[in-house]
């Protein structure tokens, strides 16, 4: 009805528009009389709806619960270095054949980059910036997080190898050699002594760089003709020569870590670490032989983040920084 009791002029559709006249050909199904028994018309099925599938989330993008201990590489018993290890390689695995997309790799480049010619990654597609934080306060705070994106990344590799993910990334312990063991845990010594590409002498698989701008493999070569990231067998004679630099030669990393402990600002400590015992730590295994292939690349930022002693290292220095915030 509308004011006055008239009637309306017209029956205005749900946008406010007249309606079309009704189409004579069409067919129009009897309205029921009401005191009809016929039984009402099904209603018509709904029409399927297709939503977009959320795509199934890769093995290294696991949510992970609860917290791991991380224990000292010195301690760890030879099944649990051997856990260790596999999940470490599945992490240098690239994925769908891809050269260059292995999660290790990606963590790797984010310290150093790939500009470095030392790397041979200068040439690389999509290069990186070196992303690392050396000389500021935020040093111990930056690789503190770096470390955690590791460790996290090692525990979903065990999960997708079989296991529960409880595994923390081992720390290793310069500033002392444990009785009858050597100064360089023997975790270290199995992952370098890997032989899983380049006929036998990478450290790493064959496709584990990526591709030049120009789609061509990245042939990491050095000029005798052996891979530049290679495997390495720990000797004796290399040990000892460890353990003489870390406790002599100028660097004297237990009593730089005392000295550290006892500073009691933040800024000037973090420098402090950063210089000594971690910069110290570096170089004596950096230096061993006179810069012996298969560990001078632990000594330079573009390159120590790809030698798997770097992450036992840093994962040291991140328990010392702990002790220090204590």
């Amino acid at each position: 009805a509308v004011p006055g009791g008239g009637a309306p002029d017209r029956v205005m559709g749900s946008c406010g528009s007249k309606p079309e006249p009704p189409d004579p050909d069409s067919k129009v199904a009897p309205v029921p009389d009401a005191d009809s028994n016929a039984a009402p018309a099904p209603a018509s099925p709904p029409k399927s709806r297709s939503f977009p599938t959320k795509h199934a989330k890769k093995w290294y993008e696991r949510e992970l619960s609860g917290a791991v201990v991380r224990k000292s590489a010195h301690d760890l018993t030879s099944a649990e270095e051997d856990r260790i290890v596999k999940a470490w390689l599945r992490m240098m695995e690239s994925e769908d054949g891809v050269p260059g997309s292995s999660q290790y790799f990606r963590l790797a480049l984010i310290h150093g980059g790939s500009q470095a010619r030392q790397t041979y990654l200068s040439h690389m597609k999509d290069g990186k910036h070196p992303l690392c934080v050396h000389g500021g306060e935020c040093f111990p705070n930056w690789h503190r997080v770096y470390m955690l994106d590791f460790e996290q990344t090692l525990r979903c590799a065990d999960i997708d190898l079989g296991g529960d993910g409880n595994i923390g990334l081992p720390y290793w312990d310069w500033s002392i050699k444990p009785k009858g063991k050597t100064m360089l845990p023997m975790l270290a010594q199995k992952l370098m002594a890997q032989t899983i590409g380049s006929q036998g002498q990478g450290l790493f698989p064959d496709d584990f760089l990526p591709l030049t701008r120009g789609g061509h493999p990245i042939k990491a070569i050095e000029p005798d003709g052996t891979p530049f990231y290679k495997t390495m067998v720990w000797t004796h004679e290399l040990d000892r020569e460890l353990e003489w630099n870390l406790g002599h030669r100028g660097y004297d990393i237990a009593g730089s870590q005392r000295k550290y402990l006892l500073q009691h600002q933040h800024r000037g400590s973090s420098l402090a670490l950063d210089a000594a015992p971690h910069g110290s730590a570096h170089v004596a295994l950096g230096s061993l032989g006179r810069r012996k292939p298969g560990t001078e690349m632990v000594g330079s930022v573009p390159t120590a983040a790809f030698h798997v002693t770097f992450w036992l290292h840093h994962c040291n220095v991140d328990r010392v920084y702990e002790s220090f915030l204590a």
